[in-house]
């Protein structure tokens, strides 16, 4: 699987569905993607601010379309612990200070090698 049928896999087949397993390439795809997005995003906000003034609808409005992206940083992530053969629950650490680290270093664990109760291996990311 390429990066982009990765993200578009995640933001169009599995937008909100967490059953089933993410291997770590769909996850740091979508990851990085989220990222990149997110600040371009908010550099064009702040420019657009910067360049007429004060916050106006637009601004407001334009400032909450990354929400959309949300859910399926959080589905991607709850198939990923899956991957590793943990509960989906594990996800709820990310929003904890310093637990959010122990959860992150849980993301980049290898999965399990063959089936688990979550579902078949997960498909690679190829990165070339």
């Amino acid at each position: 699987m390429s990066i982009y049928h990765a993200i578009k896999m995640c933001l169009w087949q599995k937008y909100a569905s967490i059953s089933g397993r993410a291997s770590r390439g769909e996850f740091f795809a979508y990851f990085l993607f989220y990222i990149i997005f997110f600040t371009a995003w908010n550099s064009l906000i702040l420019a657009l601010m910067a360049h007429f003034g004060d916050i106006n609808l637009i601004d407001f409005v334009m400032a909450y379309i990354p929400i959309v992206f949300f859910p399926p940083l959080i589905a991607v992530s709850v198939r990923r612990f899956h991957d590793a053969g943990k509960s989906g629950w594990l996800v709820l650490l990310l929003f904890v200070p310093v637990l959010n680290l122990f959860a992150l270093a849980l993301l980049c664990l290898p999965g399990t090698g063959g089936p688990n109760r979550f579902g078949p291996v997960p498909e690679r990311v190829h990165w070339t």
